[in-house]
């Protein structure tokens, strides 16, 4: 399977459990199983949201339910 992100997004993107705040998000650019972006990286150089030591985002200050 090719690559989802580029070269250039690799940097910034994470795994994403399906469980995470982040998958009811309307920002993010979710590939299941691989690296996920956000579309509203601060600076184009890191994610809006406290990540937890377990890799799970605790708040993020950008958040916008998908759900409306």
């Amino acid at each position: 399977m090719a690559d989802t992100l580029s070269n250039s997004e690799k940097a910034h993107g994470r795994l994403i459990a399906d469980d995470d705040l982040c998958t009811e998000c309307y920002y993010l650019i979710h590939y299941p199983g691989r690296l996920s972006l956000c579309s509203r990286l601060i600076g184009t150089e890191r994610w809006p949201c406290a990540i937890g030591t377990d890799n799970y985002t605790l708040y993020c200050e950008r958040f916008t339910d998908y759900r409306g």
